[in-house]
């Protein structure tokens, strides 16, 4: 029998499982005259057919029966049980392009238990009826979303929990592969919405909790909000914040003024009960108090002063190291998507961005998708890098460079184990065919400068970089950077290779750049080593920049842990 498995569409955004897995009948493989006079009952017996068929295996009464080998023409094959010239019992069957199923067989079909897995990562493991997926089980995707639940004609449907790679995860009612009935739906902030669903979209009555405990009772048509009210007992917390907050705020204040908040503040809380927009009153006055206050006491701007530096830090005494010695480099586009999302959901939270159903993530998705066109984890992150797509005007290059030099204790380590993919792109001498080196030996970066850092370069200085540091193999691109600054002080950076012993710490990354066709792009790995071995002084504008000129180390290696840090942050 010939299985044939169509292919899985799943949007887990909307938690749309769509199509579902779908075995067919097939065709009868044994027919009674072409079979040997004489067969009967044996073991071992080999037998191929005119079209191409080939069984190996136990025989009883002239049929299939017991343990044996099919082998289709076109190269799938079963090893398992059999009953009366069908696939019965148990047993798995394999494709050339790397499907596979194993479990439970029914008079030729998957029924019972079982797995089956396709050539792009995606799985199921549950109940099988008449080739098809019914009961209950778990799908689990190559880009990190699983389902648990019911199934029924192939079909997600019934009540399931799904979760996705970011965190959410949705528990409640599912028809025809989307959310119908009833269901919670939990961001990874912890809040939450419980409530009715149709076609995917909320819709009808429900209550969004926050994570702070307030709570909203909401109503719903067809995914759009119509009414948003504040709950009684949430009225109350509310209060008892506003409270908080204006203590916070008049602490310096003497006894006096105190004693008339205090009154203040029993008149809100009754007007609490009776008549609500009193507390709007209230809760405006805090904010007012908080606001004036910040504004009187806030710090006074020194113009003088040193834009942020590395002052200080090392690699020694960096968090990039400890983690990046921990980090595994993802090997499948599922941990890939896994460790992208991570980071740029901390970037959201610590630039105030909105993630869920908001700009952060349909950033997230937008790139998941240029890297999802390919299976190569390695290509993944060339694309990655590489893409144009832009979260608040910065690309996810800036975006990755900014965490690397915050070195946050917690959130540096799915910035780690994306360098560590990164790395795979590294370039290496002997290899073949030999990786391409720029030519003279030297790559070029442009942008923009700070004077305040002239000092910093002085030749001989050695120091290690604190992030990615892009170059390119053309001057011109340089220069194009150089002219779109929007610093007025624009620097050229010339940055040598060894001509011999080259650079074991830079990954080779084909840009596409409009105009241009496979820009190279020699990317240093962060904390690279660079000495430095010029540094002219120019009128630092577009036509006459700065130009710096600096070694890059062979092999960082065989450098002190405990160079200074670029100044810039």
């Amino acid at each position: 029998m010939r299985t044939r498995v169509c292919a899985f569409v799943f949007s887990f955004l909307a938690f749309a499982f769509l199509g579902g897995t779908e075995f067919g009948s097939g065709k009868t493989l044994v027919h009674a005259e072409e079979k040997e006079a004489d067969e009967s009952s044996s073991v071992g017996l080999c037998v191929t057919y005119s079209d191409g068929i080939k069984y190996e295996g136990e025989w009883r009464n002239g049929k299939w029966e017991g343990t044996g080998t099919f082998t289709g023409p076109d190269g799938d094959k079963y090893v398992g049980d059999f009953k009366n010239d069908r696939m019965e019992g148990r047993g798995t069957h394999t494709w050339p392009d790397g499907q596979k199923y194993v479990g439970d067989w029914k008079d030729g079909k998957p029924e019972g238990k079982g797995t089956l897995t396709l050539p792009n990562g995606n799985k199921y493991v549950g109940d099988f009826k008449n080739d098809r997926m019914e009961g209950t089980g778990t799908l689990t995707l190559f880009s990190g979303e699983k389902y648990v639940g019911e199934f029924k004609n192939g079909r997600i449907k019934g009540t399931g929990t799904g979760t996705r790679a970011d965190g959410r995860k949705y528990v409640g009612e599912m028809r025809n592969c989307k959310k119908e009935g009833t269901g919670t739906l939990t961001w990874p902030n912890g809040s939450t919405y419980t409530g009715q669903w149709k076609n995917d979209a909320r819709h009808g009555n429900g209550l969004y909790r926050l994570m702070s405990g307030l709570d909203f009772e909401q109503e719903w048509e067809n995914g759009r909000l119509t009414n948003l009210t504040l709950t009684n007992d949430s009225w109350f917390l509310l209060f008892i914040y506003g409270l908080i907050l204006l203590f916070l705020c008049t602490a310096s204040l003497t006894i006096g003024p105190k004693i008339v908040v205090s009154i203040w503040g029993f008149i809100s809380l009754v007007g609490t009960y009776f008549d609500p927009p009193i507390w709007s009153v209230f809760l405006t006055l805090c904010s007012i108090i908080s606001v004036a206050r910040t504004y009187n006491n806030r710090a006074p701007v020194d113009d003088d002063a040193p834009p942020p530096s590395m002052d200080g830090r090392t690699l020694a005494t960096s968090n990039f190291l400890s983690a990046y010695n921990k980090a595994k480099p993802p090997d499948t586009m599922l941990t890939l998507g896994s460790k992208l999302g991570a980071v740029i959901r901390d970037h959201c939270a610590a630039c105030d961005i909105p993630y869920d159903d908001n700009e952060g993530e349909k950033f997230f998705n937008e790139l998941q998708k240029e890297m999802n066109d390919t299976d190569s984890t390695v290509e993944a992150v060339q694309r990655m890098w590489t893409s144009c797509q832009l979260l608040r005007g910065q690309e996810f290059c800036a975006i990755l460079n900014r965490a690397t030099r915050d070195d946050h204790e917690v959130r540096i380590a799915p910035v780690a184990a994306l360098t560590r993919a990164m790395n795979k792109l590294c370039v290496k001498r002997g290899r073949k065919p030999q990786p391409p080196f720029p030519n003279g030996d030297v790559c070029y970066r442009g942008g923009g400068f700070d004077d305040r850092y002239r000092d910093f370069f002085f030749p001989r200085r050695k120091f290690r970089q604190p992030a990615f540091l892009a170059t390119s193999f053309l001057e011109s691109v340089a220069d194009d950077f150089i002219s779109r600054s929007r610093n007025p002080v624009k620097v050229k950076w010339l940055v040598h290779i060894h001509p011999t012993c080259k650079c074991v710490h830079v990954n080779l990354v084909t840009r596409r750049v409009p105009g241009l066709s496979d820009e190279k792009e020699y990317l240093f790995v962060p904390y690279s080593v660079f000495t430095v071995r010029s540094a002219q002084w120019n009128a630092g504008t577009e036509t006459d920049p700065h130009v710096i000129e600096l070694n890059a180390a062979p092999d960082n290696k065989q450098c002190p842990l405990d160079l200074p840090l670029a100044p810039w942050s």
